[in-house]
């Protein structure tokens, strides 16, 4: 009897340690990498999408007559799930899919599962053609063709959501600028806000059927404030109200608040690292 209590009490003494030491990589997070990346993977990153995948949809459309030119200008960049004239998807890179509207606009449903972050935000990202290579893009209210439609909870209105900027390509390079970035949650009563703390912001094209997930250029600051009775956000833990700005360049980002708070990752996400360069 002695024997089992002391076998019992060195089982329950290793199950204690490993669950403490399990709940403590679980808790211990870090909700101000959280809010950026989150941010930037579900949103911002949308922008980039639309932008590549509409330079070169836009770029096949003057060669679109002789078909194996165009599909060796799209290969270059990802390999398309359906290349028609008036519209291109990508699954490959979870670009989205890119169609040519009546006015020469292009209107981008891009692909994202914000819905696991409480987000429900049914849109578009148009596209307007400016000149060569040059665009300006803003988010519009869904319709049927984009991801994850539901009519029933549409939510571009409720949440008051902007995404608004211009941006050119030139050497295979994105270039952002004018950002404007916002939403307000109506229920969990918090704002999200990002802005270009420079002049731009800049991102390498899809290659080869991959792409950098944080630009190479630049930097943007992310700003996080409760807007009601209280902080029900989906980043545990994150201080309000909450600035963090962020430096990029090929190699790292660094994350700053000006309060002491500062983090250095890779420009490289640990999840689906193979969608990137």
């Amino acid at each position: 009897m002695k024997l089992r209590f002391i076998c019992f009490a060195l089982v329950a003494s290793f199950m204690s340690v490993c669950f403490s030491a399990c709940h403590k990589d679980v808790v211990q997070t870090d909700p101000r990498l959280d809010f950026v990346e989150w941010t930037w993977d579900e949103f911002l990153r949308e922008g980039v999408s639309a932008v590549a995948l509409t330079d070169v949809f836009d770029q096949y459309q003057k060669i679109r007559s002789d078909r194996e030119a165009g599909m060796a200008l799209v290969k270059k960049y990802f390999n398309p799930d359906f290349l028609y004239y008036d519209s291109m998807k990508s699954y490959s890179l979870a670009l989205g899919k890119v169609v040519l509207q009546e006015d020469g606009s292009y209107l981008v449903s891009a692909e994202h599962n914000r819905g696991w972050i409480g987000l429900s935000i049914c849109h578009n990202i148009k596209v307007s053609v400016t000149s060569d290579h040059h665009y300006h893009i803003s988010a519009v209210k869904g319709n049927p063709d984009s991801y994850h439609y539901d009519e029933r909870n549409k939510g571009f209105e409720d949440y008051r959501y902007k995404h608004e900027c211009d941006a050119y390509v030139e050497n295979d390079k994105i270039t952002f600028t004018n950002l404007e970035f916002s939403y307000t949650h109506p229920y969990s009563q918090y704002m999200v806000k990002v802005s270009c703390l420079g002049e731009s912001f800049s991102i390498g094209m899809p290659q080869n059927d991959k792409i950098k997930f944080y630009p190479s250029e630049g930097s943007l600051r992310f700003e996080y404030k409760c807007t009601g009775s209280f902080n029900n956000a989906p980043w545990a833990g994150l201080p309000e109200p909450c600035t963090v700005n962020a430096m990029f360049t090929p190699e790292k980002t660094t994350l700053s608040d000006g309060k002491g708070y500062e983090k250095i990752i890779e420009n490289k996400p640990t999840f689906h690292s193979y969608y990137y360069l």
